[in-house]
C-alpha cells in the first residue's frame, strides 16, 4: 500500500510510541472530527474509562489533511469511531509471539480536559480474556429454554412457600365487630300448669263476657276523651265559651278518665304486680303512665304548679284500652284453640322433627299423648317476651329524659307532666296486639279445619324450607278410597283370599289397612300368620302355610312369574297370588279431597316440600299423574327404602309440638304449618314496628317536655302519634290469614 502511514519506531509497535502519539492528538484542539481514512488506524477495544493518564509528549509530526482519503464519507462530528486494526495489519506490525510489556505507572503533566465529542481511550490489556470479542446475543431457542427454566423455578418456589403466601400479613388490622344492641336477659318465669284443654276452654269462655263489656266501656270513655282533646286543640269550634275553658275541660276529662281506670283495672293490677315482682312489662308502663297523668291533673287543679293546659288523659286512656282489647283478643283465640283441641278424643300431633329428610327438618303427623299442650298454650307469646326485654330499657330511659331536663332547667313542677307524656309513648298501642290480633284471625280459620296451635312455643319453631312427610291417609283420608268389586280365581276360597290379603297389608303397614280389615270382618275372615315377609315398592311377598303369597299390583305379580288372566287390567287395584297362581282381584277407586289442591298451594307458598312416604303400592307417580290433575311434580317421591325408613322412624326426643290435628287429610297439616310460619313472621314484624315507635316516642316526648312545649305536646297530638304507629300492626295482622 503506497498511501499507508509509516509507524514510527520501525516495524515493531511499542507501547511508548502509541501513548506519545495519542497524547499529541489530545493536546491538539479539535474543531471538527476528521473524516476517517481508508487505511486502518490505531484504535482500542470498546472498553473505555473516564480518565487516561497522559504520558510524555511525542516529537513526531501530526498527520496532515493529505493523509485523509478524499473519497471517504464524513464521520459524525460528535462521535469518533475507534476501528480495531484488521488482521493483516496486526500480522505485519505486531508478531504473535511478541508480548507487550506492561509499563510501570509514571506521573505526567496535568491532563487537559477531554472534549465532549471524543471517547476516552483505554489501553488494551494483555490478558487474552479481555482481548476476546464480546459474546454473541443468545439465540431464540436458548432464551425460550431460559424462560421455561425460570418459570419452573418460580413455580417450585411458590409451591414451597404456599402456606406462607396464604397467611395474612402481620400488619393487617383486625376486623371490627358490628355494634349491636344486646337486650338484657329475661328472668325465668314459672311454667304454667298443664291444665286439661276442656277446663281451659271453659275458663276462657267464662272470662270473655266480662272482658267484652269492659272493652266496650273503655272504648266509649276513650272516645269522649279524644273529643275533649280535639275541643282543646281547636278553640275556634262553635261551642259555648265555658266548654273551651281549660279548667272545665280538665275537670270533665278527669271524670271520664277515672271511669276508664275502673274499667281497665286488670291491666293496672297486672302492671303493678309485675313491677313489685321485679318483672316489669308493657302493662307496667301503661299503669305508671296512668298514675302520672292522674297525679299531674290533681296537682294542676288544686295547686296550679304549672301553666294551665289539659292533661294527657286521652293518650293514657288509649293505651290502657288497647291493652285490654289485646287481652280480650288473645283470650278469644285461646278459647277457640282449646275448644278445637278438645273436640277430638285422640287428636294427632303435628311435630317438627330435625334432620330426617335430606338433612332438613320435617313436619309430621304422629299419634301420641297431648300431655304438655295445656301448659304450652298458656306461656308468654313472642310480643310479651320482646316487650319485657324492651321495658328494662324504656323504663329508666323515660325516667331519665323526664326528670333530668326539668331539674337542669330548674322547673321541677314539670316533672309529672313530662312523665305523663313519656310513659304512654313508651307503652304504645301495639304492645299487646302484636300477637293477639293476628292469632285471633288465624285461630278462627284453623278451627274450621280442626287445627289447634300449641301456643308461641310451637309457633316460633316453624321454619320455611322444611319438608312435610305425607302419608297415604293424608292424601286419601278414610272414605276417599273405596272397594268397588272383588272376586277370587281358580277355585280359591274368597274368605281365605281376603284374609291372606288383609294380613299381608296389615303386616306391611300400608294405608289400606282399615279398608281390608273392614272387608275381612264383614266376610268372616281372620288374620293368618305370614313368614319371610318382604315389602317392596310395588307389592308384598311372604309365605303362608308353606306356600308363597304375593300381594301387589299387576307388574309385581308378573315379575314373580304369575300368569295374569285375561280381562284383569284395571288402573288401580290390589291383586293376590297364592302358590304361584292368580288368586284374587280387588278393584279400588281413589278420590282426591276437594281441599287438596289449595293445601298444596299453601305448602308451596310457605316453601314446604311435601314428601310422600305412603307404602300403598298404587301411589306411584305414573299412576297418580294419570288419575288426577295435581302438581305431583312439586312433591318428592323417595325410593322405597328411604320411604319405609321414614315411615317407621320413631319420634326423636327433641321434636317440638306445633299443633293438634283433629281431622284427617292434607288440608289440616298444610294449614297448620303454613299458618304457623305466617304468624311467626307477622309477630316479629309487628314487634319491630312497635319497638321502634316506642323508642321514637320516648325521644320525642322527652325532647318536647324539656322545652316545656305545651302547644306541641298536646293530648290530641300524642294520641295521633300513637294511632299512626298502630296502623302497621293492623295491616300485617290481616295479611296472616290470606293464604
Amino acid at each position: 500500500m503506497s498511501d499507508e502511514k509509516q509507524v514510527p519506531g520501525g516495524d515493531e509497535l511499542s507501547l511508548d510510541t502509541i501513548l506519545k502519539e495519542i497524547s499529541s492528538w489530545l493536546e491538539e484542539p479539535v474543531s471538527s472530527a476528521p473524516a476517517p481514512s481508508e487505511e486502518p488506524s490505531l484504535s482500542s477495544t470498546p472498553n473505555t474509562s473516564e480518565e487516561v493518564e497522559a504520558p510524555e509528549q511525542s516529537s513526531e509530526p501530526e498527520p496532515s489533511d493529505s493523509d485523509v482519503s478524499a473519497g471517504s464519507e464524513p464521520a459524525d462530528p460528535k462521535i469518533v469511531p475507534l476501528i480495531p486494526p484488521t488482521a493483516s495489519a496486526q500480522e505485519e506490525e505486531v508478531p504473535e509471539e511478541a508480548e507487550v510489556p506492561e509499563p510501570a505507572p509514571e506521573e505526567g503533566p496535568e491532563e487537559p480536559p477531554i472534549p465532549d465529542n471524543l471517547i476516552p481511550f483505554t489501553p488494551p490489556s494483555s490478558s487474552p480474556e479481555e482481548l476476546s470479542p464480546p459474546p454473541k446475543a443468545p439465540e431464540p431457542e436458548t432464551m425460550l429454554k431460559a424462560a421455561q427454566l425460570g418459570a419452573s423455578k418460580a413455580k417450585a418456589w411458590v409451591e414451597d412457600h404456599r402456606e406462607n403466601i396464604k397467611k395474612k400479613p402481620t400488619f393487617q388490622m383486625p376486623k371490627l365487630s358490628k355494634p349491636h344492641l344486646k337486650l338484657p336477659a329475661l328472668p325465668k318465669l314459672p311454667k304454667p300448669p298443664d291444665t286439661p284443654v276442656k277446663e281451659l276452654a271453659s275458663l276462657y269462655a267464662k272470662q270473655l263476657p266480662g272482658l267484652r263489656l269492659k272493652c266496650l266501656g273503655a272504648f266509649g270513655c276513650t272516645f269522649i276523651l279524644l273529643l275533649l282533646a280535639a275541643i282543646a286543640a281547636f278553640p275556634s269550634l262553635p261551642l259555648p265559651a265555658a266548654i273551651h275553658n281549660p279548667m272545665v275541660l280538665t275537670s270533665i276529662s278527669l271524670g271520664f278518665f277515672a271511669l276508664c281506670l275502673l274499667l281497665t283495672y286488670p291491666i293496672l293490677l297486672q302492671g303493678l304486680s309485675a313491677l313489685m315482682l321485679l318483672r316489669p312489662s308493657m302493662h307496667t308502663l301503661a299503669a305508671l303512665g296512668a298514675i302520672f297523668v292522674l297525679s299531674d291533673s290533681l296537682l294542676l287543679l288544686f295547686l296550679h304548679l304549672r301553666p294551665m293546659s289539659v292533661p294527657l288523659f286521652a293518650p293514657s286512656a288509649l293505651v290502657l284500652t288497647f291493652q285490654l282489647w289485646g287481652r280480650y283478643n288473645k283470650t278469644l283465640a285461646l278459647r277457640l284453640t282449646c275448644r278445637t283441641a278438645s273436640s277430638a278424643a285422640a287428636p294427632d300431633l303435628l311435630t317438627l322433627e330435625p334432620s330426617q329428610w335430606n338433612g332438613k327438618g320435617v313436619y309430621r303427623r304422629r299419634f301420641g299423648s297431648i300431655a304438655g299442650f295445656g301448659s304450652q298454650v298458656q306461656e308468654e307469646d313472642g310480643a310479651e317476651q320482646r316487650f319485657r326485654r324492651l321495658t328494662l330499657v324504656l323504663l329508666p330511659a323515660a325516667l331519665l329524659v323526664s326528670i333530668v331536663p326539668a331539674l337542669v332547667s330548674k322547673q321541677p313542677q314539670l316533672i309529672l307532666w313530662a312523665l305523663s307524656a313519656t310513659f304512654p309513648a313508651a307503652a304504645t298501642l301495639s304492645g299487646s296486639l302484636c300477637f293477639a290480633l293476628p292469632f285471633r284471625d288465624l285461630a278462627r280459620r284453623l278451627s274450621k279445619v280442626g287445627v289447634a296451635l300449641a301456643g308461641w312455643s310451637g309457633v316460633c319453631e316453624a321454619r320455611a324450607g322444611c319438608g312435610l312427610l305425607v302419608e297415604s291417609t293424608d292424601l286419601f283420608p278414610p272414605g276417599s278410597v273405596k272397594l268397588t268389586s272383588y272376586r277370587a280365581f281358580e277355585k280359591h276360597n274368597p274368605t281365605y283370599v281376603i284374609s291372606v290379603t288383609a294380613s299381608l297389608i296389615r303386616a306391611a303397614g300400608g294405608g289400606l289397612d282399615s279398608l281390608f280389615y273392614s272387608l275381612m270382618r264383614t266376610e268372616g275372615g281372620s288374620f293368618v300368620t305370614a313368614t319371610e315377609l318382604d315389602v317392596e315398592s310395588e307389592g308384598i311377598s311372604a309365605h303362608v302355610a308353606g306356600e308363597p303369597v304375593y300381594v301387589g299390583n299387576l307388574s309385581f305379580l308378573a315379575r314373580h312369574g304369575v300368569d295374569i288372566p285375561v280381562g284383569v287390567r284395571v288402573p288401580t287395584g290390589v291383586f293376590c297370588a297364592i302358590g304361584g297362581s292368580f288368586a284374587g282381584q280387588f278393584v279400588l277407586e281413589y278420590s282426591l279431597h276437594k281441599h287438596a289442591a289449595s293445601a298444596m298451594d299453601s305448602l308451596l307458598s310457605s316453601r314446604v316440600t311435601p314428601v310422600l312416604i305412603g307404602l300403598d303400592f298404587n301411589l306411584v307417580p305414573s299412576i297418580l299423574k294419570k288419575l288426577f290433575h295435581f302438581p305431583w311434580d312439586k312433591m318428592a317421591f323417595p325410593d322405597f327404602t328411604q320411604r319405609s325408613k321414614l315411615h317407621r322412624a320413631p319420634a326423636p326426643r327433641e321434636s317440638t309440638l306445633l299443633a293438634l290435628l283433629c281431622l284427617q287429610g292434607l288440608a289440616p297439616v298444610a294449614a297448620a304449618s303454613a299458618g304457623a310460619q305466617r304468624l311467626q313472621t307477622a309477630v316479629r314484624i309487628c314487634t319491630g314496628f312497635a319497638s321502634f315507635g316506642a323508642i321514637l316516642g320516648v325521644m320525642l316526648t322527652g325532647y318536647l317536655a324539656s322545652l316545656a312545649a305545651f302547644t306541641a305536646l298536646t293530648p290530641m297530638g300524642l294520641s295521633l302519634f300513637l294511632i299512626s304507629w298502630f296502623i302497621p300492626t293492623a295491616l300485617i295482622s290481616g295479611w296472616v290469614n290470606q293464604y
